[in-house]
């Protein structure tokens, strides 16, 4: 096939096949830095959801502990 092809659109073949092929290697990375960064952002949103969930819980706690301070302290008179 490239026997018949002068020299110079063998060239310009070739260089179209590296292109292309360079083309669908950035695509290709590309798709999996973006995959990557969506499984952060997932993870990040479980952590955010973790963390209001605690906080929460911290704020429950902190109020019983209040309010058995108060009675302590209620008491104590």
């Amino acid at each position: 096939m490239f026997t018949k092809l002068p020299k110079v659109a063998a060239v310009l073949f070739a260089l179209q096949g590296v292109s292309i092929g360079a083309l669908y290697y950035g695509l290709y990375h590309k798709h999996q830095t973006l995959d990557g960064c969506h499984a952060r952002l997932a993870r990040m949103q479980t952590i955010r959801t973790q963390l209001a969930d605690i906080s929460g819980k911290l704020d429950k706690t902190e109020a019983r502990i209040a309010a058995a301070e108060a009675q302590r302290d209620h008491g104590k008179r």
